[in-house]
């Protein structure tokens, strides 16, 4: 018999463990820190909430969406299911910011609790009313409808097809990019203000450093400090640095970034150098899981262009003569680089930490003004390319 009953025991924990409700929380408005939060996971776990930061989607629908907001003064929470049907929204007033963290993980376990308890009688929590009328209960609704903000949140916000947003990854996300599938490269954050990345090809030329400090992050700004280490790894010597700063404008649906750097390059091929060069970059949502993403740089450099002197020709074919370089009258010529990729951003609509983008690429060249008695470059050249890539955030936090 005392078997059979820790038989029973066991199996009536174990299950109790498997229904056990788990909850992601998405703090907009950086209300948590971690002394609160590690006590709000204490508190939860008493009334049989797991507080996880790490989202296992073979198991979605077995987890709770809540998202602590601030609307006007006040700070909400809502929380939703797996199909971003909302249970239910509170106020939690606007003292909370100030409370203690005990306080904060109080308040917050009793919101939370009830929400996911009683999913059919929450709504924003408002002073006690005697009496209502029909004008005053839809304004309510208005109100109550308009809290509500989106399940989903971008989790590409931290890039474009390739150049960088100045928003940072959190600490412990990984992010992994290819391009073509030939061309390869990670960021992981250290910290939520420094990620640092590296990056190679198929064929292991060249290699590439990607750190990235953000030194300013608003729900409306960030601004950025970042540097490209670029290295040759056999074949030539070759080293390349590209050193900037990026300024994100917007909110992490629609943004524009603006970011202005220096690269240098150095190579057995070519001569050192050092050129600017500017990048303009946006990312405007369409829907949920579509997003028009453009990136584009612009450079310039200078190019050797010789004098031209005329000779006769011996055979009569060229009554006229023909010209010759004369490679002692040397001058510049300025070439204007142009670079840009511009495209959709498809998210999975399952895993939404897994991103497709497709779009179309140029590359042009266009000469300045040709010097004058000179054989300079006269034609613009550009190259259309298709373009895909593919992009995965690992150990996600919400």
């Amino acid at each position: 018999m005392n078997k059979i009953a820790v038989i029973i025991i066991l199996f009536i924990f174990s299950v109790q463990l498997s229904s056990q409700t788990k909850l992601l929380i998405d703090d907009g408005a950086g209300i948590l820190d971690p002394y609160s939060d590690s006590l709000l996971i204490k508190k939860l776990a008493e009334s049989g909430i797991e507080y996880v930061s790490i989202l296992d989607y073979k198991q979605k629908c077995g987890y709770h969406y809540a998202t602590i907001f601030q609307k006007d003064n006040s700070i909400f929470i809502n929380i939703a299911d797996c199909h971003k049907n909302s249970l239910g929204v509170k106020n939690l007033g606007s003292s909370i910011v100030k409370q203690l963290p005990e306080e904060k993980s109080i308040l917050l376990n009793y919101a939370i609790k009830d929400i996911i308890d009683n999913p059919a009688e929450n709504v924003v929590l408002q002073e006690p009313e005697k009496e209502k009328t029909e004008i005053q209960e839809n304004k309510q609704q208005e109100e109550f409808a308009d809290t509500r903000l989106p399940v989903t949140k971008n989790q590409h916000i931290t890039r474009y097809f390739f150049t960088p947003t100045a928003y940072s990854l959190e600490e412990g996300e990984l992010y992994y990019n290819t391009l073509y599938f030939l061309i390869h490269d990670a960021q992981y954050g250290i910290s939520n203000d420094f990620s640092f990345g590296m990056g190679t090809t198929v064929i292991g030329f060249p290699f590439y450093f990607t750190p990235k400090l953000t030194v300013f992050q608003n729900d409306k700004m960030a601004i950025a400090l970042g540097d490209m280490m670029i290295l040759g790894t056999y074949g030539t010597k070759f080293f390349g640095n590209l050193g900037y700063g990026v300024v994100t404008l917007g909110n992490e649906f629609k943004n524009f970034s603006i970011g202005i750097g220096s690269l240098f390059l150095s190579g057995e091929d070519f001569p050192r150098s050092n050129k600017p060069v500017v990048n303009l970059a946006s990312m405007v949502r369409m829907s949920d899981y579509f997003y028009f993403v453009s990136e584009n740089y612009y450079s310039a450099f200078k190019t050797a262009v010789y004098g031209e002197y005329w000779v006769s020709d011996p055979t009569g074919y060229e009554p006229f003569g023909y010209p010759e370089l004369d490679y002692n009258d040397i001058s510049e010529q300025n070439i204007h680089v142009l670079f840009g990729i511009t495209g959709i951003r498809f998210i999975n609509k399952t895993k939404d930490v897994v991103s497709f983008q497709v779009g179309l690429g140029y590359f042009g060249l266009i000469p300045g003004k040709e010097p004058t008695n000179y054989a300079g470059v006269s034609d613009a050249e550009f190259y259309p390319f298709p373009m895909v890539s593919l992009t995965k955030k690992f150990g996600l936090k919400y």
